[in-house]
């Protein structure tokens, strides 16, 4: 209730805080919660000041876990990923992206078919002249961005994955038709952009660029394609001056972690790489038992020093093991190579068994644990292969009880999917920790770096 000193509104609302949010609506999964304003005194000029002012928004309150019913060692208590596994995991995580979802799913869709006029804006792996677009992270990083600009442009988003087997052999369109590339065939008005590459930020493409520029005006044609985008500029986008209102009023700018909305919103599994992850998934042994992975980051060219950057990430899966007091021969570690400078050597001494083998050109001996790295001219088995390999990582980290990565860096692929993990599960039943100039548990219900 106001609290009135006698006091009258003159032209503004006079000074106000806000009460405590009230009990979540549901007990279970997700619900709302509302507070009210509190006036410093009474306001008797309603049309300056409502009095009723109430504010809600999402919340969320965590199911009961059972143990038993689906694994875990201990009192570790793990939650297979609902991308994986939406019969044990079926709470939809959306919510937790905004309400805006249902509203440009009909934008999308009217684009899609006719019933608005054709604008488009559409992320490509790239051919020709503009650079490939790097490995998994910086893909990633750049259909996120250009999603979330698609949304604030209202214009349909696609994706052209032109590196083989295809995209749609692991990830098939979830709530939007990303893959309806037919749409576009007609449409000859249209152009590609490379405003994301490393060769563009050395020509003056930087967030302060994607902060300034005019995106509406930049943006006109009915199909606009951009190709070799890698970095997450999100951060900006939602800051420009063009895009900013929209973002405000659709509660974008307010959205957590864009990369792990994007994912959701954007992908499901395809029903064979599913029973291929499934299985896999089986083979090893989890939910029952926890699956730890190792993000392998070689931050040197140096071998001597690419071991011992190695050897200090085995050495800190090992003090998380000893940290959450597990058994370590029930403990599933599985080393992930992400970089494109571990060399043979560094990725035969941490090899894992898994039916995903590193990858060698026959030609040139050359080892290839990266997407972003393949030279031109590498054999479609070798193309294929790491593809497969990559996607099966990124659903390992995804699926892991535990993951040892990388202290920050965003740009990096054992962080991104981290985010993504954290997205899916409640807090306490995944653990991470940071590979910085210590071996360090990242806390939950923090940031994400």
């Amino acid at each position: 209730e106001a609290i009135s000193t006698g006091q009258m509104c003159k032209s503004v609302c006079p000074p106000y805080t806000w009460s405590e949010w009230s009990t979540c609506t549901k007990a279970c999964g997700s619900g709302k919660r509302y507070r009210k304003a509190i006036y410093n005194f009474a306001c008797q000029s309603y049309d300056v000041c409502p009095m009723s002012r109430v504010e809600e928004s999402v919340c969320y309150t965590p199911c009961k876990f059972d143990p038993d019913k689906y694994g875990g060692p201990g009192g570790l208590s793990m939650y297979p990923i609902s991308v994986l596994n939406p019969s044990i995991y079926p709470e939809d995580r959306s919510y937790m992206c905004g309400s805006w979802i249902a509203e440009y799913q009909k934008i999308h869709k009217d684009i899609l078919t006719g019933k608005r006029p054709p604008a488009y804006l559409m992320y490509t792996t790239g051919t020709g002249s503009y650079p490939t677009p790097g490995g998994m992270a910086a893909r990633l990083n750049g259909i996120t961005t250009l999603f979330f600009m698609a949304v604030l442009l209202e214009r349909a988003f696609l994706i052209e994955w032109l590196d083989p087997p295809g995209l749609s052999d692991y990830l098939e369109p979830k709530t939007f038709d990303w893959a309806n590339l037919n749409s576009i065939s007609a449409l000859k008005s249209r152009r590609t952009h490379d405003i994301g590459s490393w060769k563009a930020s050395q020509q003056g493409i930087s967030s302060q660029w994607y902060m300034n520029t005019n995106f509406t005006e930049y943006f006109t044609l009915p199909v606009e394609i951009v190709q070799g985008h890698r970095y997450d500029f999100m951060y900006a986008i939602v800051r420009n001056p063009s895009l900013m209102p929209k973002a405000y009023e659709l509660g974008v700018d307010r959205i957590k972690c864009f990369i792990c909305c994007a994912f959701d919103l954007l992908f499901k599994m395809s029903g064979k790489f599913e029973g291929e992850m499934s299985q896999l998934l089986q083979e090893l042994g989890h939910p029952k038992r926890p699956l730890l992975t190792v993000q392998l980051r070689a931050k040197s060219k140096d071998m001597q020093q690419a071991v011992q950057q190695a050897e200090l990430y085995m050495s800190c899966a090992n003090a998380a093991i000893a940290d959450l007091k597990l058994d370590k021969e029930a403990v599933i570690q599985v080393p992930v190579f992400n970089n494109r400078l571990l060399v043979h050597l560094l990725a035969k001494k941490y090899v894992s068994e898994l039916k995903t083998p590193v990858n060698v050109d026959p030609a040139t001996k050359t080892i290839h644990t990266h997407l972003g790295s393949l030279p031109a001219g590498t054999s479609l088995e070798v193309a294929k292969g790491v593809q497969e390999r990559t996607f099966k990582e990124l659903f390992l980290v995804m699926n892991s009880t535990i993951i040892v990565r990388t202290k920050g860096y965003m740009a990096s692929f054992g962080n991104i999917a981290d985010a993504i993990r954290r997205h899916y599960n409640e807090p306490g039943t995944v653990y991470t920790y940071n590979v910085g100039n210590k071996c360090t548990l990242f806390p939950d219900g923090s940031k994400i770096e």
